[in-house]
Formats: C-alpha cells, structure tokens, sequence
C-alpha cells in the first residue's frame, strides 16, 4: 500500500526476548507486521518453540513470513513444529526459483508462511 514504512531491527525471540527488544511491540502495534522476513533461524532445534511463540506473536493476521535458510540438521523440524501448532500455511518454494547464488539447489530452502 503506498504511504507505507519498512523498519528493521533486532528481535530476541520468545515472550522473554520481546519484552527485552526494545520497540519490537510498539512497531508491530495489535496487529503484528505484514512481513517477516527469518534468515537462517531454524538451524537450533532447541530454539524452535521461542522462535514460533516469536513468529505468533510477530505476524499480522494478513501477514508473510519469509524463511530462507541452509540446509541443516532439524532444520525441517520447526515447519514440523509449525504445521502442529496450527494456523499457519507453509508452502516451499522451488529451487529453480530461487537465486541459488552457485549454491545446490539441495543445500538452500525457502519457505513462505501464512495465516490461515
């Protein structure tokens, strides 16, 4: 929508990690933001839960989440983790459709997320 703003910054994950990031709440106000944008963040399984009760939190109800990440051991377990908690949708893009920047397609992952 024209008239919009884009911001960046540092976010720690979990109800913890929220409190503590200063500005995260107020910027995503009620509503949460229309874009999150997740690169390399599901590589540590024992961060999942923060990082879903982060992206729950951080989401607008007509927002897209955006996660691009190596792959990696668990790495596939968060979208696991996210398909359990329900409301979301989870569609991987294509290798072919994805600037691989030299890589194999087998080594990087995009994933788009939704709320349903």
């Amino acid at each position: 929508a024209a008239g919009g703003s884009i911001s960046a910054m540092e976010l720690e994950w979990g109800e913890a990690g929220w409190t503590a990031s200063t500005g995260v709440a107020a910027a995503a106000g009620a509503g949460g933001f229309d874009i999150v944008v997740m690169s390399e963040l599901v590589f540590d399984e024992s961060v999942h839960e923060e990082l879903l009760w982060t992206l729950e939190k951080s989401l607008s109800p007509q927002g897209t989440a955006f996660s691009v990440f190596l792959n990696r051991p668990f790495s596939m377990m968060f979208f696991v983790n996210l398909s359990d908690a329900g409301g979301f949708e989870v569609k991987s893009v294509a290798g072919e459709d994805i600037d691989m920047l030299g890589m194999l397609t087998t080594d990087l992952h995009m994933h788009i997320i939704t709320r349903v």
